[in-house]
């Protein structure tokens, strides 16, 4: 029997699962830094600001986006709501 090589897209497609479980594994954590900089008076308002909309648009998605100069009203969600949506 010969042992075939894994393909580009296999080999790709599996560390792409591995760095994304190694990523969710510190997402507790990540979560826990951005809930403790809203309430450290030690960070600009401008920090605590971006830590909420980030909290925000994770659990809600983002906001509405309108490009005024091609008229255009572009619609941004998570993927969550995207999954939701359809």
């Amino acid at each position: 029997m010969c042992a075939r090589k894994k393909s580009s897209k296999v080999l790709e497609a599996e560390t792409n699962a591995e760095v994304r479980r190694l990523l969710a594994s510190a997402a507790p954590q990540a979560a826990q830094t951005l809930i403790d900089a809203l309430s450290e008076d030690s960070l600009k308002k401008e920090t605590r600001i971006d830590c909420a909309k980030e909290i925000l648009n994770r659990i809600y998605g983002k906001t509405l986006q309108i490009n005024e100069t091609d008229n255009e009203i572009r619609i941004v969600m998570s993927k969550d709501v995207q999954k939701l949506a359809e």
